[in-house]
């Protein structure tokens, strides 16, 4: 069920029911695949630093309602780009003074459930995610081992 899910959500909400829609579909994949080569190419990019997760981790239970907090990530692996996440900070007590403004329940239900699950998350960890050419897992490691070494046990200061 969960893959269906992830499916639906990355191909507009219906996965293909025919043999031949799955093609087309997996054709759309490899386009934008060819893009993104296309892009890192013409910059010269062997490793993208990108956001992780768009909040600290969640207590236990909540991610199964976050699906849409993995999109980050998600679309990287279901495009075969090897990726990893890398804490760099965590959150702090700013970052929990400012929930107060943070939209909840009233905007969007998962927006609530992001804003009450971070709720009391001070000292959680954040992320970055690293994401290199395909067939680049060695790249992605090296340049993971690289930002661990600036960053260190204590992480990134903010404040």
């Amino acid at each position: 069920m969960q893959s269906r899910m992830l499916f639906d959500s990355f191909w507009g909400g219906g996965a293909p029911e025919r043999g031949w829609q799955l093609w087309e579909a997996n054709v759309e994949r490899l386009e934008l695949v060819e893009n993104i080569l296309r892009a890192l190419q013409h910059h010269s990019v062997d490793v993208m630093l990108l956001p992780g997760m768009p909040m600290p981790a969640q207590p236990l239970g909540y991610p199964a309602f976050q699906l849409g907090a993995i999109s980050y990530t998600a679309v990287f692996n279901m495009l075969d780009f090897p990726a990893g996440s890398v804490p760099v900070t965590t959150e702090n007590q700013s970052d929990q003074s400012a929930l107060g403004s943070y939209p909840g329940y009233e905007k969007d239900l998962v927006y609530g459930w992001i804003k009450e699950g971070t709720n009391g998350a001070t000292g959680m960890p954040l992320n970055v995610q690293l994401v290199g050419r395909p067939f680049g897992e060695e790249i992605v490691l090296r340049a993971m081992r690289d930002l661990q070494n600036v960053v260190g046990d204590g992480g990134l200061k903010f404040e």
